[in-house]
């Protein structure tokens, strides 16, 4: 009698932590998604000497190279093709989110 009070205790223990679990992840993509949705769209500098394309089944093209991008902790990481890595720990975009700040380097969406 013990043993199956114990079981379903356990089993009762392990299902509310996967429901806290899932609940949590989420919640947590959610907010990826809308962060990554201000990404969406051709970005170029000013003076057009950097242009980067987001998209949103997590490809990109930085310049003339494609690649790959994703937001993790709000940090912004790109993999190029060639293997080049980008992991840019700073980025943020205006109030109407129409620039984006990139490493010291500002975008205007296109």
């Amino acid at each position: 009698m013990k043993n199956k009070i114990l079981l379903i205790i356990v089993l009762i223990a392990i299902i509310v932590f996967l429901i806290g679990f899932l609940l949590n992840y989420s919640i947590s993509e959610e907010n990826n998604y809308e962060e990554k949705q201000k990404f969406i769209g051709k970005w170029e500098t000013k003076n057009g000497l950097y242009v980067y394309t987001f998209y949103i089944d997590g490809c990109c093209i930085i310049n003339d190279d494609e690649g790959k991008w994703k937001i993790e902790e709000d940090k912004l990481t790109i993999m190029l093709h060639d293997g080049h890595l980008k992991n840019i720990n700073k980025y943020s975009f205006s109030d109407d989110g129409e620039i984006l700040h990139i490493a010291g380097v500002t975008f205007y969406k296109q």
